[in-house]
């Protein structure tokens, strides 16, 4: 008999386990916009609203520049697959000068290789203490545990905004019920769990 009671207090305990993971993952993954200003704004590869949200920031005069890594056409995330001068062309038609766009001309293939680049050229440029990353909001999590172990080192004050898109496609706290929820919350756990355990041990210059 209390065997059997053992065993439904551990069935128990896992329902209860399955139904906060399916009620919090996808708050989870949003973070809260820090404000503020910096000097730099940078954008992370992905679609057109993060680089006009990076745009308004700078004519709000948040930053007084924007810097993204060139895009690589078959890199995560890409739901516009705009090469590097459509990227400039978003910035010029909001009416930023190319004097404040800079590109990293080197690929990345993913979010953990742009943020390596970033670090790298930040490094290169001692005058730059603090940066603005935009990315979407359900991505911001995972953009920041990795920012955390590469930024934490450099003395670089990290702050966080993300884009509004004009179709909301993502509902934090409903995210399994509907078909785009369920894959963009699945995906960012399984970049996150392939973050911690491979993708932070590779050899990068």
């Amino acid at each position: 008999m209390q065997k059997k009671y053992t065993w439904i207090a551990v069935i128990g305990f896992l329902l209860f386990v399955l139904f906060y993971f399916v009620t919090h993952a996808g708050t989870f993954l949003t973070q809260e916009a820090s404000g503020g200003s910096a000097d730099l704004v940078v954008v992370l590869m992905g679609d057109n609203d993060r680089l006009n949200h990076a745009a308004h920031l700078l004519k709000t005069q948040k930053s007084p520049s924007v810097l993204f890594v060139k895009p690589f056409v078959n890199a995560e995330n890409i739901i516009d697959r705009s090469l590097n001068k459509g990227y400039f062309a978003i910035f010029k038609s909001a009416g930023i000068p190319d004097s404040s766009v800079i590109m990293i001309p080197e690929p990345a293939y993913n979010t953990t290789d742009e943020l390596h680049q970033i670090s790298k050229y930040i490094k290169e440029r001692p005058q730059i203490k603090s940066i603005i990353i935009v990315s979407s909001q359900f991505h911001l999590r995972r953009v920041s545990l990795i920012a955390k172990t590469i930024f934490e080192r450099n003395g670089v004050d990290v702050c966080y905004d993300f884009s509004y898109p004009e179709n909301q496609q993502f509902d934090a706290k409903d995210w399994w019920k509907s078909s785009i929820g369920r894959k963009m919350v699945l995906s960012e756990y399984i970049k996150i769990v392939y973050f911690y355990t491979i993708d932070q041990f590779k050899s990068r210059n």
